[in-house]
C-alpha cells in the first residue's frame, strides 16, 4: 500500500511539474499529524492532488508510530507484555535510529520514556506533583537496553512503554521529503510541529530563511539564518509545559531523573541532513546542557546548532549561515 501511494504520488507530483510553472505563492496544505499541526508548502506545483497525496503519505506514516492509535505498530508493542512483536520495516528502522541516539548521547534522548511522559500527563491532569518514589519506578522501566531486535521484529520488555514524541515527527517529514524529491520536487517547505525540512531554494533562487524565536517571549525574533536543503528541530524548555498548581514544568524531560528538563540552555535548534536526526538531538542537547552538547557536536557529521541559554546568550556554531 505505501509502495503504491509513493509510486502515485511521484507520478502525480512529475505530471504537475512539467505543466506548471514556479510562482511566488506556493500550494500549501495544513493540518495535524501526530497531535502536532503541519503545514506543506510546495514551489514546484499547483496542482491539488500532489498536496493530496503528500497528506495520504502523512496518514499512512501516523498508522504506523502514533502510541494514541489502536493497532498502529507502537500501539501494538506497548500492548505486548514483553512479546516479540513483528513491526513494518520502516518502523524497526526508526526504532533502531532512537536507540543509536539513545546510546550516543548518554540516554539524554530516550523514546521508552512512555511511563515517564505517562506519570507526568497524568499529574498535570490532577495537579500534583510525582512523587519521588513513582519517578524512580518510571525511571527503572525505561532505557535503551530494554528494546531488543529480531530479524523483523522489536521487543520492548513488559513494564515499557514508547513515546515516539522526540522523533516520529522529524521521521515523517523525511519520508515526505524522501517521496518530493522522487517526484522531482527542487522547491518545497515542510513544517511539522517545531520540525521543517527545506527542499532546495526559493523560487527567486535565494536561500529559505528560518526565525530563532527568542523561548521567553514568542513574538521576539533573536536572528535569522538561511538554509538549503537541510532539515531544522527545535526544543525549548519553554512553551509547551505541565501546568500544576499554578506552576508551569517544561514539557521534556529528562529520561535519566524523570524530572523535567533542568540546564543552562531554554532553547536549542539543530540543523542536519535529516529531520529525524535534528529532532533527536534537539531534545539531547536541551536535556544535558551547553558544554556537553557543543563537545559532542563534533561526533555527528554535518550538524549544526544554535543554542539560546538561559542567561540570554545566543551561541551558533560555524556552519549556520547568520542573515543578521
Amino acid at each position: 500500500m505505501k509502495r503504491l501511494l509513493c509510486i502515485l504520488f511521484a507520478s502525480v507530483l512529475l505530471l504537475s511539474l512539467t505543466s506548471c510553472k514556479q510562482e511566488a505563492q506556493p500550494l500549501s496544505c495544513a493540518g495535524v499529524v501526530l497531535d502536532t499541526p503541519y503545514v506543506i508548502s510546495l514551489y514546484d506545483t499547483k496542482e491539488q492532488a500532489v498536496a493530496d497525496a503528500a497528506e495520504a503519505l502523512i496518514g499512512e506514516y501516523v498508522r504506523l508510530w502514533s502510541h494514541a492509535t489502536e493497532g498502529s505498530d507502537i500501539d501494538r508493542l506497548n500492548k505486548a507484555n514483553g512479546a516479540q512483536t513483528t513491526v513494518d520495516p520502516a518502523t524497526y528502522e526508526l526504532l533502531q535510529t532512537a536507540q543509536f541516539y539513545t546510546i550516543t548521547t548518554d540516554g539524554a534522548f530516550d523514546v521508552t520514556v512512555g511511563a515517564l511522559t505517562d506519570l507526568w500527563n497524568t499529574a498535570a491532569q490532577r495537579g500534583v506533583l510525582p512523587t519521588d518514589d513513582q519517578l524512580t519506578a518510571a525511571c527503572f522501566v525505561t532505557g535503551a537496553y530494554r528494546m531488543q531486535f529480531g530479524a523483523d521484529s522489536v521487543t520492548v520488555e513488559q513494564g515499557t512503554t514508547l513515546d515516539l514524541g522526540g522523533i516520529a515527527a522529524g521521521a515523517v517529514a523525511d519520508k515526505l521529503t524522501q517521496a518530493l524529491k522522487a517526484g522531482g520536487c527542487g522547491s518545497a517547505v515542510i513544517e511539522i510541529g517545531s520540525n521543517t525540512v527545506f527542499i532546495g531554494r526559493k523560487p527567486d533562487g535565494k536561500p529559505f530563511e528560518t526565525a530563532i524565536v527568542d523561548p521567553y517571549d514568542q513574538a521576539t525574533v533573536l536572528g535569522n539564518i538561511a538554509v538549503t536543503d537541510r532539515a531544522v528541530a527545535t526544543s525549548a524548555a519553554y512553551g509547551q509545559t505541565y501546568a500544576i498548581w499554578g506552576e508551569f514544568y517544561p514539557h521534556v524531560l529528562d529520561p535519566k531523573t524523570g524530572k523535567p528538563v533542568d540546564s543552562d540552555l531554554a532553547c536549542v535548534t539543530v540543523l542536519a541532513p535529516l529531520a529525524t536526526d535534528a529532532d533527536a538531538l534537539s531534545t539531547a542537547f536541551l536535556v544535558m546542557g551547553y558544554e556537553k552538547a557543543n563537545a559532542m557536536l563534533a561526533s555527528y557529521e554535518d550538524v549544526d546548532a544554535v543554542f539560546v541559554k538561559t542567561d540570554g546568550t545566543v551561541i551558533a556554531t560555524d556552519g549556520v549561515e547568520r542573515l543578521d
